[in-house]
């Protein structure tokens, strides 16, 4: 925590000295590192220099290697390519700010920014490149090499989704914990792969628009989460969605066998591991917002609170997505408001060590999370689980859609 916090107050600093720089002589040249969002998996070097002439100018461009690992000073010697921005990109950068030291000269293009949106220390970048070839030579830039604590660099996530990182926590409920279940045995659990999830569970506008009715019983605001969905509704969104967006489909619909291909790049349901994951936004506790939860919190029956803690309100009903203050991660409605379907089919938990889990190959349950606006307060526990028959339509029932970030190679039924 302290070391990302010295990482943007650097950020912050060296921006206001660039700017200062900039004002006092007209010229700024800073060095930044990102990921254009058409070549996902690669890093690359912007060199943006505002001169005098009133715009920004895209001054280089080069691409190393994928970005599995931190970017070592020797790979940046690699660096300079042949390749061009493509045009009308979306670029996020993040700013280099460690020591400059001279490299070779890398290939030019010219570029114009359109438009530049800094938020903390990412800077998103909207461009439309100059026709034409090869930029006359410049005198070289100084570049930097990204310090070896610098985050990972990642593309902007679609909106309305918030990409995840893999990585291993401990998934389940401790003995320990009040209202706990028998089926939640706490494990370790590691996911490997960067995935994008829904900032909010589906809406009835967003149902609506791929499906044509709205099935819910809750209505009157686009904005409430459609409900009275089963799981093969669900599912089948997904697949509609994908296919809207010009995706490939994860899901193979054969009547009621339905079968996952974990290499598309579509629209599907969260794994239970992948959910827990992101309902924790790192913590360890009963709820994302500590051990206990309150009504203000949540949309959950207030009246059966947690751990004999005081009571809260009873909506009644869903809330529009959104009502309530997000996780860590920026997530929405994780406790409460709808339960979500999730791919697995209900069983025990595996022993520890389980790298990306999917569930057992059959069942006659799928797993629910999340617990909804009729729940308790213990029944919207990150740890949690519920389970019922796929086909199962209620208004308590709705759910959330991720994507893969880089598809895997796997393949279950």
């Amino acid at each position: 925590m302290m070391k990302s916090f010295k990482y943007l107050l650097c950020i912050i600093a060296f921006l206001m000295i660039s700017i200062s720089a900039a004002a006092a002589n007209d010229q700024m040249t800073i060095i930044v590192y990102g990921i254009p969002s058409e070549h996902n998996g690669k890093v690359g070097m912007l060199i943006l220099d505002t001169g005098g002439s009133g715009s920004d100018t895209i001054t280089a461009w080069s691409m190393p290697t994928a970005i599995t690992d931190s970017v070592s000073t020797n790979q940046m010697l690699d660096w300079v390519t042949d390749r061009p921005f493509s045009k009308d990109g979306t670029y996020m950068v993040v700013l280099d700010i460690s020591e400059s030291s001279a490299r070779g000269a890398p290939t030019l293009y010219n570029g114009a920014i359109r438009s530049k949106r800094i938020t903390g220390k990412e800077i998103l970048i909207t461009f439309s490149e100059f026709e034409g070839t090869t930029a006359a030579a410049a005198p070289t830039p100084a570049v930097a090499a990204p310090p070896a604590s610098a985050p990972a660099i990642v593309a902007p996530a679609p909106v309305n989704m918030v990409r995840l990182d893999g990585n291993t926590f401990m998934m389940g409920s401790p003995a320990s914990e009040p209202g706990r279940n028998d089926n939640e045995n706490q494990h370790r659990v590691t996911l490997t792969r960067s995935y994008l999830i829904g900032k909010y569970p589906v809406t009835q506008k967003e149902w609506v628009e791929i499906m044509g009715s709205n099935p819910s019983h809750f209505k009157g605001g686009d904005n409430l989460p459609v409900e009275m969905v089963s799981w093969f509704d669900a599912v089948e969104y997904c697949n509609k969605l994908s296919q809207k967006e010009g995706l490939t489909p994860v899901y193979t619909i054969s009547g009621r066998n339905v079968s996952a291909d974990w290499n598309a790049n579509g629209y599907r349901l969260p794994t239970e591991v992948e959910w827990e994951f992101a309902a924790r936004a790192g913590t360890n506790t009963p709820f994302s917002t500590g051990m206990n939860i309150t009504t203000d919190h949540a949309n959950y029956d207030g009246r059966q609170p947690y751990n004999n803690n005081p009571a809260g309100v009873n909506r009644a009903s869903t809330t529009p997505v959104g009502s309530f203050a997000p996780n860590a991660l920026g997530l929405y409605d994780m406790h409460g408001n709808v339960v979500e379907w999730i791919w697995d089919w209900y069983s025990d938990y595996l022993p520890d060590g389980q790298i990306d889990p999917t569930g057992p190959a059959s069942g006659s349950f799928r797993v629910l999370r999340g617990g909804a606006w009729s729940y308790s307060a213990n029944g919207v526990r990150s740890a949690a689980r519920q389970y019922n028959g796929p086909s199962l339509r209620h208004n308590s029932i709705g759910f959330r859609v991720v994507r893969n970030y880089v598809p895997g190679s796997r393949t279950v039924q």
